[in-house]
């Protein structure tokens, strides 16, 4: 793998390998250009033609102009077809990154490709097609233009809210320990408000599916929690059977994985959600345990339970344990390869 390779593979460019092996670019800003470049026939290159003035594409079409979708990625090669009188245009993605990615282009391209800007040319082409939400319409129709969000959901002037990167950062805020506040005000505040806009929703419901909670409904209609991070615990708690609960040994000492694969032990990785139920078969010599999620949000997630389980729960820490019994299993980088191995 080159650098280059692993750029162009990132950004998600020239899937269909279009892009030569010998052409250069300056930075990040010139390859967006240059894959967009070399998309062009032979016959476009320097031959585009700056355009002084154009009608839109409502009256084009009352003209007789047909319209055309050519879905070749990055292209801004626009073609009028004489004979049959097609306008083939390529579909263009109407969204924010789409806007910032052009914006940027431009800018570059006006100062060092002045005499070949044809980015800038396709981008004016379109400025002169588009003129009323008539135009908007009927390239939507066409299929010439798609726009991603007009599915998301509507801006509502909160950057948190309206800005999808900073989901998960509200996500991680709610489960903070610190920042927790009683289950039983969020629910009196919001509960009554819910009921109005779905009447089959509750709180408590709404909080799981967003979350993305118990998708095998084990959490019992009757179980409580005094905010979001006992929530997390309680989902994982709930997945315990009845005779593991209450039934938990702390671990003073134990070995890690790597000694007791080679003392002959099985390991057997058990898909269950959330669960912190570990199990060893003495028939077998087969260790059950539950896959883990080795990321970021896993472990802020873990790190809060934990603190919340040693001041509330400290003769129930059933997180607690698990981890205990994760830290003595995974000691160094053997037993990392091994667990991926195994499926754990």
């Amino acid at each position: 793998m080159t650098m280059r390779a692993l750029i162009i593979i990132n950004f998600q460019l020239d899937h269909k390998k279009k892009l030569k092996e010998s052409s250069k670019f300056r930075h990040f800003t010139d390859l967006y250009r240059l894959i967009r470049v070399e998309t062009l026939p032979e016959e476009a290159v320097g031959g585009f033609v700056h355009i002084d003035k154009m009608h839109n594409a409502d009256k084009l079409y009352n003209r007789g102009v047909k319209f055309e979708a050519v879905e070749e990625e990055f292209s801004v090669w626009v073609k009028f077809d004489v004979k049959t009188g097609c306008l083939k245009i390529p579909c263009f993605w109407a969204d924010d990154d789409m806007e910032i990615e052009l914006r940027n282009i431009m800018a570059f391209e006006q100062s060092y490709y002045p005499y070949n800007a044809y980015v800038c040319d396709y981008v004016t082409f379109l400025d002169y097609l588009v003129d009323s939400e008539k135009d908007v319409d009927l390239l939507v129709e066409k299929e010439l233009m798609l726009r991603f969000n007009l599915k998301g959901p509507e801006r509502i002037g909160d950057p948190l809210m309206d800005e999808p990167c900073l989901e998960n950062t509200i996500k991680r805020d709610l489960i903070l320990l610190e920042n927790q506040l009683p289950y039983f005000i969020l629910e009196k505040l919001f509960d009554p408000i819910i009921k109005i806009l779905d009447p089959s929703m509750t709180m408590r419901a709404l909080i799981i599916i967003n979350f993305q909670l118990d998708h095998k409904k084990k959490l019992k209609e009757s179980s409580k929690f005094r905010h979001f991070t006992d929530l997390y615990r309680l989902i994982r708690v709930e997945t315990l059977p009845e005779e593991a609960v209450g039934g938990f040994v702390h671990i003073d000492k134990m070995h890690n994985a790597d000694k007791l694969y080679n003392r002959g032990v099985k390991f057997e990785a058990v898909e269950e959600e959330f669960s912190v139920w570990v199990k060893f078969d003495v028939k077998t010599g087969c260790l059950k345990i539950p896959c883990f999620w080795a990321d970021d949000d896993m472990e802020i997630e873990l790190r809060n339970i934990m603190a919340f389980e040693q001041s509330y729960y400290p003769y129930n820490a059933y997180v607690c344990d698990y981890v205990t019994f994760l830290d003595y299993l995974v000691d160094s980088e053997k037993d990392v390869d091994l667990l991926v191995e195994k499926g754990n």
